[in-house]
């Protein structure tokens, strides 16, 4: 993670990195490519839920930040993430492009829950929250330029039979030069949603990961 190019200063972040179907992201990032040709695809294993803005740390921060957050949410059990066919255009926080990305369908509220933990370990140390208005979601392509809102367009046709969600079992974080996990507690079971066409139906599974 690279300097802000002020002194000691970096660049820092937390998230839930999810894992989906190649089907369905290929879907979606389909979907954008037909309306936005310039629309390029995210990596795979880059796919996540911002838990925070990004913000900036500094070099005594970086340590007891890190710790603050851990112990803020070592007792989150995990849960399942699914994603909704609702495709959304977003601007970048840098204003430098706009992301298409998947809607949260499930886990709204444990998500919301971390990130109201991390925006007070946030604040104690002097640093943005998160927006105010939440729009919880996965990005899967990027291209040039801004929108100057949010833009949701139709949903998208999922690919019949194929997982549309997957279990969060981990948080990650950057603060600095320091990378972190935070594990939570898995219980391996829950529902796992799987697509029929644009519905997606509950299926109760053990030990998934």
């Amino acid at each position: 993670m690279r300097p802000t190019g002020t002194r000691g200063e970096w660049k820092s972040h937390f998230w839930l990195p999810v894992t989906l179907d190649h089907a369905v992201v290929e879907s979606a990032v389909a979907a954008f490519v037909e309306a936005r040709p310039d629309a390029t695809a995210l990596p795979r294993d880059a796919l996540h839920v911002s838990l925070s803005r990004y913000f900036v740390a500094a070099a005594h921060e970086i340590e007891p930040l890190a710790q603050r957050a851990k112990l803020r949410l070592r007792n989150m059990p995990a849960f399942v993430v699914a994603c909704s066919p609702t495709l959304l255009e977003l601007p970048s926080e840098d204003g430098l492009c706009t992301f298409g990305a998947l809607a949260i369908a499930q886990g709204r509220h444990e998500i919301n829950a971390m990130i109201d933990d991390l925006d007070d370990v946030l604040a104690t140390f002097g640093k943005p929250v998160y927006y105010a208005q939440r729009i919880l979601h996965v990005s899967v392509c990027r291209w040039p330029g801004r929108v100057v809102d949010a833009v949701t367009h139709a949903p998208v046709d999922w690919p019949q039979g194929v997982p549309t969600s997957c279990r969060a079992t981990r948080v990650l974080g950057r603060a600095g030069h320091v990378e972190f996990e935070i594990r939570l507690f898995d219980g391996s079971s829950g529902s796992i949603l799987v697509a029929e066409g644009n519905v997606a139906h509950g299926e109760t599974r053990q030990g998934v990961a």
